[in-house]
């Protein structure tokens, strides 16, 4: 039975003079700023002065960036007795308060046509059968050597405009052509449905962090770069994909690092013919001259590109594997799994064992660039395995949800994720919190995070992580430990407060689990408490459907069925003080099997009970802060190139 309920800047780097480095967002009072042409004003705060223009915040609160240039003398003349900035001779007549740092991008052409993006005589199609990979839970791992980055160069704090884009452009991760140069590259692809426009893709490629950025490619083709292998020289791409970004045929180049690309071959996915949707590439690395590791509508591949020969692939009963995780020169391959991960040799596909990491979901997953560690996270919990030692070697569990993706490791203790966590795994503290707002892409280049977005423009940033404020905080993180109200060893007491009849020993074994689990100790007197609450939630009403079996379409009938719902809810107290909490709340599933005569409203009731089995499946954090420092140490968010404070709450 189915359930029926169902911003732009123009090309220009924003370098900050020394002296206004202190300046920004200083206390300015609010005064009327005119146009250079007296046809324009309004009433704003100016609270950034950069060498070229100035931002100022309007009464409403928006932001808005000027040119210096168009502005009146006496607003010049205003902003010069601040500080002795040049400025530039007023030009066109037009309002700037109203371009609300929108300018015209135009088009850069492309200095040479790629002879690669077009059909090629040479398109064959890949295998998806042979050397299945089951990778099973009983393989125990084994002590494996590291594979170490090389030293790469340091970048600098940069904000810049690559190219016009727009919502519907599909821009690819930066992939590194040249790692001692800092040489990148990005594609821009398009495909709108329902729009008579052909489709195109272009490709820029760039060095870090200023470029300049060039436009090697402008075809008539979506493409999509995903990797380049710098001892080979040979790019990987997908070329001629739809509008979903599926389908297309992956395209092997050489000479793209040194700016006369060449295309090799093309190979065409599996499935390709069939009906419904193409096949999508979710992820794709070249390990070696034309060998290739490529994930396809969740099955890992792993082919000889140009002899058309499948290695090995997974099994597709890894439902939901997208991502893939590498050690910095592909040696090492990690596919998480529903409660861990797998070790392989990514060339070939040996399975050298499993790593049960204890979460309750698929973990996200990244080596560190010494090689050895491979760092994850699920919910709340974090681990870090060491691949030499075959061994665990730091967990916890914070008071934050990290998300499902991992950006990566900075400097040699803390882990980044999507989410902007920054975790230091020394302290197993979440210290500091990072808001970028939504990005197409996220590389970490030493103790650097580069992230591109699309509004407006294709925009790419850098900026510092940590930065010094952060830093700072760290280097005081000792200090803070005493800040802690719980660690391992902390004596707490259960609470359980009911408005419904429960199983009161069935909730106190329950919790007893998750206490000791995170190195509590169970004290009637102690005077902190975990306090397990049940009770009701708010009555509402399901509605299914059933047709008999061997009925049709028209045989269908529509039920209404009520519940009104148990509610879980965990709290640590210190006093009258909440520390930490979670709940929960039944829901039934979608989709019922009726059991002999029962109804649809008795088989909805069965889900409509007290849950011990949550109290006792919670990953409670050994640590948790006092209120005080609860958010972290600090937090900060990106604000037009630079690092801005930015006071938030903490997340369930």
């Amino acid at each position: 039975m189915k359930n029926n309920s169902s911003i732009s800047y123009g090309i220009l780097w924003v370098l900050y003079v020394i002296f206004f480095q202190s300046y920004v967002h200083a206390q300015e009072p609010t005064r009327t700023w005119k146009d250079a042409a007296g046809k324009y004003s309004i009433d704003a705060k100016l609270i950034d002065l950069q060498t070229d223009s100035v931002r100022l915040q309007k009464t409403n609160g928006d932001t808005i960036s000027v040119p210096l240039s168009k502005l009146s003398s006496e607003d010049q003349a205003y902003v010069k007795s601040i500080a002795d900035s040049k400025t530039t001779k007023a030009t066109e007549t037009v309002n700037p308060f109203e371009t609300s740092d929108r300018i015209k991008i135009e088009a850069v052409q492309a200095t040479f046509s790629l002879q690669t993006i077009k059909p090629s005589q040479d398109i064959q199609d890949l295998p998806d059968t042979g050397n299945i990979l089951l990778l099973p839970k009983s393989t125990v791992c084994e002590p494996l050597t590291p594979d170490p980055a090389t030293a790469i160069p340091n970048l600098k704090a940069s904000l810049s405009m690559l190219a016009a884009t727009d919502p519907y452009d599909d821009l690819s991760e930066l992939v590194t052509l040249n790692s001692k140069q800092a040489l990148v590259a990005i594609s821009i692809g398009r495909r709108v449905p329902g729009q008579p426009k052909p489709p195109s893709g272009k490709l820029l490629v760039g060095q870090l962090p200023k470029g300049p950025f060039t436009l090697v490619s402008d075809g008539a083709e979506a493409i999509r770069i995903f990797d380049h292998n710098e001892s080979t020289g040979q790019t990987l791409l997908v070329s001629n994909i739809d509008e979903l970004k599926r389908g297309g045929e992956l395209v092997v180049m050489d000479g793209l690092a040194t700016g006369k690309p060449v295309e090799l071959y093309r190979r065409r996915l599996p499935g390709i013919e069939k009906p419904g949707f193409k096949p999508k590439v979710e992820q794709a690395k070249l390990l070696g001259e034309d060998l290739a590791l490529v994930v396809v509508d969740s099955v890992l591949y792993c082919w000889n590109l140009k002899s058309c020969q499948l290695i090995y692939r997974t099994d597709k009963s890894l439902i939901g594997l997208s991502q893939v995780t590498f050690s910095a020169n592909g040696k090492w391959l990690a596919v998480p799994q529903q409660d861990g991960f797998s070790l392989l040799e990514a060339a070939t596909g040996e399975d050298v064992g499993y790593v049960d990491a204890g979460t309750s979901s698929r973990a996200a997953l990244a080596f560190h660039p010494d090689g050895r560690r491979i760092g994850y996270c699920s919910g709340n919990t974090w681990g870090v395995w060491d691949i030499v030692e075959a061994r665990k070697i730091a967990s916890g569990v914070v008071t934050e949800h990290l998300g499902d993706q991992l950006t990566g490791w900075v400097g040699n203790d803390l882990l980044l994720t999507d989410m902007g966590n920054l975790l230091d795994t020394k302290s197993e503290m979440l210290f500091w919190f990072y808001y970028v707002g939504a990005t197409d892409s996220r590389k970490l280049w030493n103790n650097w995070l580069i992230f591109t977005t699309k509004n407006n423009g294709l925009k790419l940033t850098i900026l510092p992580i940590p930065d010094k404020k952060a830093l700072a905080a760290l280097g005081k993180l000792d200090q803070q430990k005493n800040a802690m109200v719980t660690a391992p060893g902390t004596e707490v007491r259960i609470e359980i407060e009911s408005s419904e009849p429960v199983d009161k020993d069935a909730l106190t074994e329950a919790l007893t689990t998750s206490i000791e689990r995170a190195g509590w100790i169970v004290k009637p007197t102690s005077k902190l408490a975990v306090v397990a609450k049940i009770g009701r939630g708010k009555p509402y009403t399901l509605q299914y459907s059933s047709s008999p079996i061997g009925g049709t379409g028209n045989d269908k009938q529509i039920q209404n069925v009520n519940i009104n719902p148990f509610t879980a809810v965990l709290e640590i107290r210190s006093g009258k003080n909440v520390l930490w909490t979670r709940n929960t709340e039944n829901i039934a599933p979608p989709m019922i099997f009726l059991r002999g005569d029962e109804t649809v409203q008795e088989s909805v009731k069965r889900y409509e009970r007290p849950q011990p089995e949550f109290f006792s499946s919670l990953q409670i954090p050994p640590r948790i802060p006092k209120p005080e420092i609860a958010k972290g140490l600090g937090s900060s968010r990106e604000d037009n190139g630079i690092w801005v404070d930015f006071p938030r709450q903490p997340r369930p």
